[in-house]
């Protein structure tokens, strides 16, 4: 992109109150004036911006060429309807602005934005055309709202300012019908006014690149406050959004299926453990197979209990005091005592010692 010094030249006229550009004129003017402010700046950081005004008592420079972006913005949106064009005035104006350019280095370049009837000739417009081109100024003039009345006057000026470079245009003429449903500045972001600069591109000659065209289109419908469509484009976003990031969950799922799955089936197989424990310490006996299973357990844990007392104890203790051990183990173990002779025995001692 060639580097240059821009003079964006709007049109402040009684006509640009006109609604057929919606929501009027000179507010679709606006819109398109930021639209190339900003292409210009972010095409180049050393390009240089300047606003000034056609109508009015006279044509008048607004902000000379500069650097600062948000003194440019500021003087666009400040443009009021007043009074009539004076389109060669504003030219010649144009022209002296961009003479006394702080960076010489720069090439010049008007453009111009004209929603009102052109009072000029189509002579003087062409001779005023060939003084700029012998001054090295490049025009591009955005023809709107009136574009059929002034299309030749246009046409006859461009052609005398014009001057080849590169094989290619230097100075445009872009003609937007009213009523044609088109947004202005939409269609200046799809000219070679933006496409070029100068005839320094390298894009088709047809206009912008169509993935830039949309950004330019979208960019300018976010910052006008954005309509319906400006909605959708945010649906689709977050749509897009969620979509993308439960493929990246999916992924990861499956990257670490194998992991997850045999610690899955531990933690399965230990809990079914807990619970198998679990169940059969809580379920007490119920059935008389179990009773005398105990039983039968109780009774070879005493047997045992009894066998290893005598094998221990044989040692120092009498028969009589064996007796009474097997005896009183018997008795805590439930079991009846198979002594009933020697009870009664004892009963008839005891009698016989009354006696």
């Amino acid at each position: 992109m060639v580097k240059e010094a821009v003079m964006l030249c709007l049109d402040n006229s009684e006509f640009m109150r006109n609604g057929d550009f919606a929501p009027t004129r000179v507010d679709a003017q606006s819109d398109a004036a930021n639209l190339t402010a900003n292409f210009k700046f972010e095409s180049d950081a050393e390009n240089l911006i300047g606003v000034m005004t056609s109508a009015g008592d006279r044509p008048e420079v607004l902000v000379s060429p500069t650097s600062d972006i948000g003194k440019v913005m500021a003087n666009i949106v400040s443009v009021k309807p007043k009074g009539k064009c004076k389109l060669s005035n504003a030219l010649l104006m144009g022209q002296l602005a961009l003479k006394h350019r702080a960076n010489r280095e720069l090439r010049s370049r008007l453009i111009i934005f004209i929603g009102s009837p052109i009072e000029e000739t189509e002579a003087a417009l062409g001779t005023l055309g060939r003084r700029l081109k012998k001054n090295g100024v490049a025009v591009d003039v955005i023809n709107f709202g009136c574009a059929e009345d002034n299309s030749m006057k246009i046409d006859a000026f461009v052609n005398a300012v014009n001057n080849t470079v590169n094989d290619q245009p230097n100075s445009h003429h872009l003609p937007v019908p009213a009523g044609s449903n088109i947004i202005l500045s939409d269609a200046v972001a799809s000219s070679p006014i933006l496409l070029r600069g100068g005839g320094g591109g390298g894009m088709g000659a047809g206009g912008l690149d169509p993935e830039m065209q949309e950004a330019l289109r979208q960019s300018e419908m976010a910052a006008g406050g954005g309509g319906g469509a400006a909605g959708g484009m945010e649906d689709d976003l977050a749509m897009a959004m969620r979509l993308s990031m439960e493929s990246f969950e999916a992924e990861q799922r499956r990257a670490n299926g194998g992991a997850d799955g045999a610690s899955g089936e531990s933690a399965a197989a230990d809990s079914a453990d807990a619970q198998n424990q679990a169940t059969v310490a809580a379920s007490p006996p119920s059935s008389a197979a179990d009773d005398e299973a105990q039983a039968a357990l109780q009774a070879a844990a005493a047997a045992e209990t009894v066998a290893a007392a005598d094998g221990d104890m044989d040692d120092g203790m009498t028969e009589e005091e064996r007796a009474q051990l097997a005896e009183a183990m018997a008795l805590s173990m439930g079991e009846p005592v198979g002594g009933g002779d020697s009870m009664e025995q004892d009963g008839k001692e005891e009698e016989g010692d009354g006696n």
